[in-house]
């Protein structure tokens, strides 16, 4: 098992960004009307529903609750997963030396959630529950 490096953010609000960022990136476009569309068709269109997406404001607001010590481990994560950074504390340099990282670069970049699930790997925070295997192992071994 990988060492687990210290971060200042709680496992739970980065696998809780990852989410709504796996959400956010997920969001259908909305439909354009087709050439053939008539009265009756136009009054409707407006009413189409997409539920399940997430408001960038939902994020903003979960991301402005951050300290700054957290949102550098944000993007130290983010650049782990990237394999820009060897280590938690290699990427904190980087991005301290990018200037303060925000939401919006996450949200610019579709494989965000993608590579800040790898960075919590990478970092030692296993994305499966070790007592399930564990237990597991312990059903099927011999006395």
């Amino acid at each position: 098992m990988a060492t687990v490096q210290s971060m200042s953010i709680d496992e739970s609000t980065v696998r809780s960004i990852i989410v709504q960022l796996r959400a956010y990136h997920a969001k259908e476009a909305g439909t354009d009307q087709n050439d053939g569309s008539n009265d009756t068709d136009d009054i409707h269109d407006d009413l189409e529903m997409h539920e399940g997406t997430v408001d960038v404001a939902d994020l903003q607001g979960l991301y402005a609750d951050l300290n700054r010590d957290q949102r550098y481990d944000l993007a130290a994560l983010a650049l782990l997963g990237m394999e820009e950074a060897g280590t938690l504390d290699e990427g904190r340099q980087m991005a301290g030396d990018e200037g303060q990282p925000g939401m919006r670069e996450f949200l610019e970049m579709p494989l965000s959630p993608q590579y800040l699930a790898e960075g919590l790997d990478l970092a030692g925070y296993s994305a499966t529950d070790d007592s399930d295997r564990i237990a597991d192992d312990d059903e099927h071994a011999t006395p």
